[in-house]
């Protein structure tokens, strides 16, 4: 049984699914377990926490999506920064939450303690036993020019960004497999789809 939760009224959720996949071969977004693509996973997860929610898909063809709300990067090839600008552009609710679509094993409630720390003019990231993750991220609407002023000197780097932006980093107590990020043709034939697919037991 899974859990039903309230969606949150005024956050966008952004999937990532731009990157190059190098190392995977193809566009990891394609990945199928089952009849779904991860892409399709993806926004399945994302629809349980809002009815917003965005794929940057950063350079790759819009026919390639049966999703009306795909967008290519406002700036390409500036990396995960680029995205998360993309998104705050097209994005019409005060916070973004960025979800990579690599990191299948993430739990919605991950997010809600995003949204519940939201910062006004700070982006808010997780980190868990010193590990910081940038794109398990929040970040308000008002940060935009500041995050294209970087973009426009090549300043690419998401944790730059976060430093100078005065980000807020959430040390939480949690499992550190569910930050799991699929890289390579190894990690997908490995990975535990049944856990993946398995129901979170949300705790307050």
């Amino acid at each position: 049984m899974d859990f039903i939760m309230p969606q949150i009224s005024n956050l966008t959720l952004a999937i990532l699914a731009g990157g190059h996949s190098t190392r995977f071969g193809y566009p990891k977004m394609f990945a199928k377990y089952g009849q779904k693509t991860f892409i399709d996973y993806c926004l399945q997860f994302c629809f349980k926490l809002s009815q917003s929610v965005l794929i940057i898909i950063g350079n790759h063809p819009y026919s390639k999506f049966n999703y009306p709300h795909c967008f290519q990067d406002v700036y390409p090839h500036h990396g995960p920064l680029g995205g998360i600008y993309s998104a705050l552009r097209y994005s019409q609710t005060s916070h973004i939450a960025i979800l990579p679509c690599d990191m299948p094993l993430l739990p919605p409630h991950i997010y809600r303690i995003l949204y519940e720390k939201r910062q006004p003019l700070r982006p808010v990231t997780v980190k868990v036993k010193n590990q910081i993750h940038p794109l398990v991220s929040l970040w308000p609407k008002a940060l935009s020019s500041s995050i294209e002023y970087y973009l426009k000197q090549n300043k690419n780097c998401v944790y730059e960004a976060l430093k100078n932006l005065k980000g807020f980093t959430l040390p939480i107590v949690s499992n550190p497999e569910i930050f799991f990020n699929m890289n390579t043709q190894k990690d997908y034939n490995t990975f535990k789809f049944e856990t993946f697919l398995q129901p979170y037991a949300i705790k307050p």
